[in-house]
């Protein structure tokens, strides 16, 4: 029996890795680990940080006495039904990772709902104990469950009603999703964050999903939205997309450089094909013909960019600007003001909470298309600040010339290397990538 307890424990880790990410990529995931050549993913995560008192309290248990009454709870289960604890060990082993990443908490919430089921269970029994009367024992009982049930559920539904908890995907972004299902894709390019509902509602291969941000994988990404230059852009995204990810690390295997192999992509998808073989000789790679074949590879690459990935500039801007000799990123910025801006076309500025804010230039967004109003721009400032029917926001100039800020701002303006298949203003759109 015991044998088979433990085959069976296995099957069920393996299974559980496999369904995800290669145990390798968890491991170094969990750890935090992130190679010398990219940045750290989990640093960006919010649901990666230190799981501390602070955090449970505010985001899974409500309030102080819930929490010390778990705690409670849990010694008193250790205590009475430590034996339970050998068949409920995969959910203890993987939910003890949230007391360093707190997304590896969900793993505790059976446990804890056992650990309360038996503490009230034993309560009642308890009660009914010492009362020798048996009429009384059954309303003992449903008064206990009902007293001890109320003070754990008023916590959680007080929580429940005060945190405002927005959808991930909203109706228009799952439109576009659902649009792309009749196209067939080879591959989906994407941020990170959109990867599983892609594939849910495209029944097609993404590039990186939820379970495979990988630093390796979200540079890449990252990289393609952060250039300037959409012809490089395009075959840098049908390069990486149609092969394998590795690709770079065979590169750098000649190379050497990371930087180096990025300066050769550059060079390569910047020029036309006839000049391969001088580019190839440059950089002393071997001269054969498997090379036009790699770096041009056939496919249906698709790419999705919501109007929501605006707001996770800082974080992709980061990564696609990373210095390889210096390990940093270039930062930039998005605010979005809560209160009235006044703007003054004048001299270009604006006041925000008694404060006045030079721009070097003001857009305006509406359906689709976007125009410059400013009249005098300021050079000494890096801020700009657009308007459009449902969103202000101040942010980085350096994000203006980036292809998501293009694309989403304009979406015919890359044409005829992003083409738009569907594209829905203040939501976002689907382009072919050529």
């Amino acid at each position: 029996y015991i044998l088979l307890y433990i085959l069976f424990l296995i099957f069920l880790w393996i299974r559980c890795f496999s369904l995800f990410i290669k145990l390798q990529d968890v491991l170094l995931f969990i750890l935090g680990y992130s190679s010398h050549l990219f940045p750290k993913v989990s640093s960006s995560i919010s649901e990666l940080s230190f799981c501390g008192p602070d955090l449970l309290i505010k985001y899974i248990f409500g309030s102080k006495m819930l929490l010390l009454f778990s705690i409670f709870c849990l010694f008193y289960f250790l205590y009475r039904y430590y034996f339970l604890l050998f068949r409920l060990h995969p959910y203890v082993i993987v939910g003890i990772f949230s007391l360093f990443y707190i997304r590896f908490f969900i793993f505790f919430f059976p446990f804890i709902a056992l650990v309360f089921s038996l503490f009230i269970l034993d309560f009642s029994f308890e009660i009914c104990n010492i009362i020798s009367r048996k009429r009384w024992q059954t309303p003992i009982r449903i008064l206990s469950l009902i007293l001890l049930s109320s003070f754990v559920s008023y916590n959680l539904v007080k929580k429940f009603f005060i945190d405002n908890i927005s959808p991930a995907i909203q109706l228009p972004e799952i439109k576009l999703m659902l649009s792309i299902k009749d196209y067939k894709p080879n591959i989906i390019w994407s941020w990170w964050d959109y990867g599983y509902p892609l594939e849910y509602f495209t029944d097609s291969k993404v590039f990186v999903d939820g379970g495979s941000q990988t630093p390796k994988k979200v540079f890449m990404v990252a990289y393609t939205f952060s250039i300037e230059d959409p012809k490089i852009s395009a075959n840098l995204i049908r390069f990486f997309s149609l092969n394998n990810p590795k690709v770079f690390n065979f590169l750098l295997n000649y190379l050497k450089d990371p930087q180096e192999v990025l300066n050769f992509l550059k060079e390569v998808f910047s020029n036309n094909k006839n000049d391969m073989l001088k580019i190839l000789q440059k950089y002393h790679l071997p001269l054969n013909k498997e090379w036009q074949d790699w770096l041009y590879p056939k496919g249906t690459v698709f790419l999705f960019l919501p109007w929501s990935l605006i707001k996770k500039s800082y974080w992709w801007y980061f990564f696609g600007t990373w210095d390889f000799e210096n390990k940093i990123g270039k930062s930039s910025y998005i605010f979005y003001p809560r209160s009235s801006v006044i703007l003054n076309f004048k001299n270009c500025s604006i006041i925000y909470a008694d404060k006045i804010i030079f721009l070097k230039n003001v857009y305006f967004y509406k359906m689709g298309n976007i125009s410059q109003k400013c009249i005098k721009q300021n050079l000494n400032t890096s801020a700009c600040l657009l308007f459009s029917k449902y969103d202000t926001f101040l942010y980085s100039c350096n994000l203006h010339n980036t292809i998501v800020f293009k694309l989403l701002f304009s979406p015919n303006s890359l044409y005829p290397y992003f083409v738009k298949i569907k594209y829905f203003p203040y939501w976002g759109g689907i382009w072919e990538i050529y």
